[in-house]
């Protein structure tokens, strides 16, 4: 869902309530407060109003900075103006936080009074600030905000460390922005056609000249996809969902697959990225059910045979056993070698059995993840593999967040003996810090992956479990 598209306005009026404070333990001498926020969004020409009906998810206060922020995400707006009133009509929509581990509920509010002093921030541009917080007179001020907005956020103070203006981006970031070949565009430039059927899909997704393809509704696959290069795969709205077979990206170059739904492909991996660069698999939602064990299904979204330049992004990956493989097999070590870069950031595990990734030769930079309830194993690097791991969070029943020992568990596939397979160990270093919550960590040996070799948004690490369920799966971006 979205707000609006074209010109509109936010109006954004805050009522602080009598409430308790509750101490944080992660910010010394800091405090989650209960109050109320009241989100409309209204057309002007039409007078139309869209009250916010889903949920606003995180609202912290960090020292004197309030962080509010904001779901569904505003997108496609060219021009708006962010409205100050001084109140509202009763009955509009709100959100109560009541405790500090951030569960929320969503109500209404009888009555509204004062503005917020309020700074929006998308995609790490300042916009504009109310210095006097509580006006007596409603202000208004202009912005031009860019289209497909990331985020919008609120803060109470005009003091803003600049380091958390840096949250996160939805355009494509990592090995498929940055790489020796250029940036993936998928189908940009090319014609753009809406399918709805299997065979419409197939013959849509043919040969490599530039196109962009948006799906509706529900496929059964009756055999495996084969995309081309220079493609765009979009699902429409909710409605996108692939089932039956899964995709093949073979011997490709320039792709991306977004806002996809798919669930139980039962003959293989649900995407198989093989020999293709430059790859984008961003915001799709995968899953099956973990309780067939780890033969049922095979992976998610597996990279193999020398595939390099990928970023997979913003996926809600959940109830099924094998995530995401890199390098799938000891065979092609030496073809492997010096290839199979994957960047894998703010994508949402849960409950999961291994894999998230495991990688064999290649280097995989890993941030901001959300992981809960990974059973086994989530980062396993192995076979001399490296990886860069920083600013993830677990969470829930994972055993193990990190390990770099070449055996690869009996929960794992396949293996040749009950105890596991065995293999040479891989590699591992820390960069920012991460939050293992109670799984545990086994870094055998440190490698020289010691900095990502591009720049990209690190979300502060106190925030990424809401800003990764906000923002992860389908339905965000189209």
């Amino acid at each position: 869902m979205k707000f609006i598209r074209g010109s509109g306005h936010i109006n954004i009026p805050v009522t602080w309530v009598t409430a308790p404070t509750y101490p944080n333990p992660q910010w010394p001498g800091t405090s989650i407060e209960t109050f109320q926020v009241d989100l409309v969004i209204s057309d002007k020409t039409s007078g139309r109003v869209e009250p916010l009906s889903t949920e606003t998810l995180l609202c912290l206060l960090y020292q004197y900075d309030l962080w509010l922020l904001v779901s569904p995400i505003l997108s496609s707006f060219e021009t708006g103006q962010t409205e100050l009133a001084k109140s509202s009509q009763p009955g509009n929509y709100f959100v109560l936080m009541i405790n500090p581990d951030l569960t929320y509920r969503l109500g209404k509010d009888p009555d509204h009074s004062q503005p917020l002093n309020l700074t929006v921030i998308t995609r790490n541009t300042f916009f504009h600030q109310l210095h006097d917080s509580f006006a007596q007179t409603p202000r208004i001020y202009t912005m031009k905000l860019s289209s497909a907005l990331c985020c919008v956020f609120a803060t109470l103070t005009v003091a803003f460390p600049s380091d958390y203006l840096k949250i996160a981006t939805w355009g494509v970031e990592g090995y498929a922005k940055d790489n020796p070949i250029g940036v993936t565009t998928g189908g940009k430039g090319g014609k753009t056609v809406t399918v709805t059927t299997a065979e419409q899909l197939v013959e849509a997704v043919k040969g490599n000249a530039p196109k962009i393809v948006k799906l509706k509704g529900k496929i059964v696959l009756p055999a495996r996809l084969a995309v081309g290069s220079n493609t765009s795969l979009i699902g429409v709205g909710l409605s996108a969902h692939i089932t039956g077979k899964g995709l093949n990206i073979y011997n490709g170059d320039n792709v991306i697959v977004q806002n996809l739904k798919i669930t139980e492909i039962l003959d293989n991996d649900c995407i198989t990225i093989r020999n293709s660069t430059r790859v984008w698999i961003d915001h799709n939602e995968f899953s099956s059910d973990i309780d067939g064990g780890p033969d049922k299904y095979d992976g998610q979204v597996d990279i193999i045979r020398a595939s390099d330049f990928i970023t997979v992004s913003w996926n809600y990956f959940h109830d099924h056993w094998k995530s995401s493989l890199v390098g799938n097999d000891a065979t092609f070590r030496d073809l492997d070698l010096g290839h199979l870069h994957v960047t894998y950031h703010h994508n949402y595990w849960r409950h999961m059995g291994t894999r998230g990734p495991a990688g064999r030769f290649g280097h995989q930079h890993i941030y901001n993840n959300l992981y809960e309830d990974f059973l086994y194993q989530a980062i396993h690097s192995r076979s001399d593999n490296q990886v860069l791991v920083e600013g993830n969070v677990f969470r829930g029943n994972t055993s193990e967040a990190l390990s770099t020992y070449g055996l690869v568990i009996p929960m794992d596939s396949p293996n040749t003996c009950v105890c596991g397979d065995e293999e040479l160990d891989g590699y591992a270093n820390l960069g920012a810090k991460n939050d293992w919550g109670h799984a545990g960590v086994n870094i055998t040996q440190k490698g020289n992956f010691y900095k990502a070799d591009y720049k990209f948004k690190l979300t502060p690490l106190p925030l990424v479990p809401a800003v990764v369920k906000l923002g992860a799966g389908i339905g965000r971006i189209w």
